[in-house]
């Protein structure tokens, strides 16, 4: 099954057009999701079409100006073809377009196909373009959009940047069309032609230098953002309207943010899981260090820090993947365990002077919420400064959260403000873990905490343990 999936902002008066185009498709869509952005006269023409047309059209309404990225996002989530074709309300297509974009697809020569597109502009010749910097009109598997990311929220440009992230990734980009296969015709009303959004405007120019700044990073997919929406029928009566757009200057990217990922032993399993439910987080991070054991050979890490002591101590590791951070330029340092499951909402109050020690949330194996854990647990964030201040964590705490405690203490008696959210932490659930023979790795038995009058860090010793 496939979805064509078309955005409509102030279409009302080519929605119709490029409507009866896709009817005379060799290969027409199963599926055809039409998000209307915010604009009452653009939902009656598509409610319009969809009683007198005999294609399965379903008109999804959002009363609140998302713009074309996210409500692609939207759409690609509830379609139920698995594979996806993106067009644009004011192009048109060729009678074969739909049909090569598939087949290329389904044949494996690509990943994502994209369009091979005449330019059609009032006033000017009609030029062909190949379609090969700007993938606005592509077909790619369902599972193919979501594992990447979607696009990114943006008002214009992200079509560029998901091309770039895609690369990254390893994916195949082509045009397999020799020749033109739709018609994208230019108006006053594109994208690429409106003050705010056009080729010279300053909020493009935004989006285009983030993205730039992106292009020697190693793959990060980006958060698949979805927007509010009420699926409509023939007869039934159009929402009222919120005005305004959601998106007048361009994300500000976030600070340098270092997690530090700290894992006693190495479960695959487990990894993924980490991997999928941080992946708003994995996305945001400038730099991912995972301290664990020598024997694990993982990629996708920005650094590994292999731990080579016999007696496993959680503040050492944690302490070696602060100070590579710091000293590798992040403003901001996310301690985690690898069984832990943070929010990137986690990051948005993250101050100098402040310490996000975040309450636990215990998922157990079923999924199901147990009773929150009041105590540290796993997961520390603040500025570089002030892990610099405390000199981390204190080696001499021995494990079940005391070094976490211990910290959180120091950081109070030091001035550091201490903010405990909830919601935002979930432990994730995991096999018991394997006790090992003696002389291995990982301790039979844990330490006993020591008392310690003078609250002492380690940033400074050389007694590392660690290469």
């Amino acid at each position: 099954m496939s979805t064509l999936i078309i955005p409509a902002y102030d279409a009302a008066w080519c929605l119709e057009d490029c409507l009866k185009a896709v009817a005379r498709q060799r290969l027409k869509p199963d599926e055809i999701l039409i998000g209307v952005d915010a604009c009452t006269e653009t939902a009656a023409v598509a409610l319009e079409c969809q009683q007198k047309m005999k294609m399965n059209i379903r008109v999804l309404f959002f009363p609140k100006h998302e713009g074309c990225y996210r409500i692609r996002n939207t759409m690609a989530l509830h379609a139920t073809g698995e594979i996806l074709h993106l067009f644009d309300a004011d192009d048109l297509m060729e009678p074969d377009h739909m049909e090569i974009m598939q087949e290329a697809v389904e044949a494996g020569l690509c990943d994502v196909a994209m369009g091979h597109s005449m330019i059609e502009e009032e006033g000017v010749e009609s030029r062909a373009s190949g379609g090969t910097e700007c993938p606005a009109q592509i077909c790619l598997l369902k599972t193919t959009f979501i594992q990447l990311g979607g696009f990114e929220p943006w008002q214009c440009a992200a079509d560029s940047e998901m091309l770039q992230r895609g690369t990254q990734a390893g994916l195949v980009f082509s045009v397999p069309a020799d020749h033109p296969t739709f018609r994208q015709r230019k108006s006053p009303k594109s994208l690429t032609r409106r003050p705010e959004t056009n080729m010279r405007s300053k909020l493009r120019a935004e989006y285009k230098a983030i993205t730039h700044s992106r292009s020697r990073d190693p793959f990060q997919k980006t958060c698949l953002e979805f927007a509010h929406f009420t699926e409509l029928v023939y007869g039934m009566e159009i929402p009222e309207v919120h005005t305004g757009a959601v998106f007048t200057t361009a994300k500000p990217p976030r600070p340098s943010t270092a997690v530090v990922v700290c894992a006693v032993q190495i479960n695959l399993t487990l990894i993924r899981k980490w991997k999928t439910r941080n992946k708003d987080l994995l996305a945001a991070a400038s730099q991912v260090i995972l301290v664990t054991h020598p024997r694990a050979e993982l990629a996708g890490w920005t650094k590994i820090i292999h731990y080579t002591e016999k007696h496993y101590s959680p503040a050492k590791a944690a302490n070696a993947g602060i100070r590579w951070a710091a000293d590798h330029g992040a403003d901001i340092i996310v301690k985690t365990d690898i069984d832990c499951g943070l929010e990137l909402r986690a990051l948005d109050d993250v101050e100098q002077g402040k310490a996000i020690a975040p309450v636990c949330t215990f998922l157990n194996m079923s999924g199901h919420v147990e009773p929150t854990n009041t105590a540290p647990c796993g997961v520390m964030i603040m500025h570089t400064e002030d892990w610099v201040k405390l000199k981390g964590y204190d080696a001499r705490q021995w494990g079940h959260g005391r070094e976490d405690g211990e910290l959180l203490e120091r950081a109070q008696q030091s001035g550091i403000t201490v903010e405990r959210p909830q919601g935002v932490l979930y432990h994730m659930p995991h096999p018991p873990r394997i006790t090992e023979e003696p002389g291995s790795w990982y301790p039979r038995r844990r330490r006993e905490n020591i008392d310690l009058p003078d609250q002492q860090g380690v940033w400074d010793s050389d007694d590392w343990g660690l290469l």
